[in-house]
């Protein structure tokens, strides 16, 4: 709802432990010369004692800027690292190409400014996203493609870089096990998921159009005040 868009914009959410992995994972792979000037390692103190303050502190006063991380998160990261550069086909994903570049267009049925940031975007027009998973098996993939909205992502993708004057003729996801042993999964999603995903993202954008060209006093952010008829779902039938 667009009640849940300004809730990301006016509340942000807390990073949590996974979205910091997340974060520092992508910096490693897509911009390995920046990782040493974007993270640092947390030490091992005791922060209750003097001597445990003195090193926080000391750290503190160093790493100003940088983004704290533990040890344990540093090992994860080798590992994982190790996992996409020894895959036979995710070690040649990333290479000949710009990763985290921004591209904009006017979409032509809204009028609306639009925007999409791709993992990664290689020369020959495949674009890669990285995505760090508890379980990059088949099943347990397709699931969070279906409740992250991948397929709406991809789509949108596709059509953006396409509208913003640069090819797009694949679109891949590299996703990575956060647990070891790190295993590797390449996804590749057919024509009727884009399609519908498609549908989807212009759906969303005409629902942003329509909030705005309301005057204010009739807009409403929420989910659509009507009284809904429920259902059971199949399995419980």
């Amino acid at each position: 709802s667009m009640a849940h868009y300004f809730a990301e914009i006016e509340r942000p959410r807390k990073q949590t432990e996974a979205m910091l992995l997340g974060s520092a994972f992508h910096c490693s792979i897509l911009e390995p010369s920046l990782f040493e000037n974007e993270y640092c390692v947390i030490p091992e103190c005791d922060r209750r004692t003097k001597e445990g303050k003195a090193i926080y502190a000391q750290f503190e006063f160093e790493s100003v800027g940088k983004t704290g991380i533990s040890y344990n998160a540093v090992e994860q990261i080798e590992g994982m690292k190790k996992a996409v550069y020894e895959h036979p086909i995710a070690r040649n994903l990333f290479l000949a190409g710009d990763a985290e570049h921004s591209f904009f267009w006017i979409d032509k049925e809204t009028g609306l400014l639009c925007k999409c940031r791709p993992d990664y975007l290689r020369k020959d027009g495949i674009c890669i996203e990285l995505k760090t998973t508890r379980d990059a098996s088949y099943e347990s993939f397709k699931s969070d493609v279906g409740n992250f909205r991948y397929y709406v992502q991809a789509a949108y993708f596709i059509d953006g870089i396409k509208a913003a004057g640069f090819e797009c003729n694949e679109f891949l996801f590299c996703a990575v096990e956060t647990d070891y042993p790190h295993n590797v999964n390449i996804f590749r999603l057919d024509s009727e998921a884009l399609a519908v995903g498609r549908v989807a993202y212009k759906q969303d954008l005409r629902r942003v159009k329509a909030f705005f060209d309301e005057k204010e006093s009739d807009r409403w952010a929420g989910y659509m005040p009507i009284v809904n008829d429920l259902y059971l779902p199949n399995w419980i039938k």
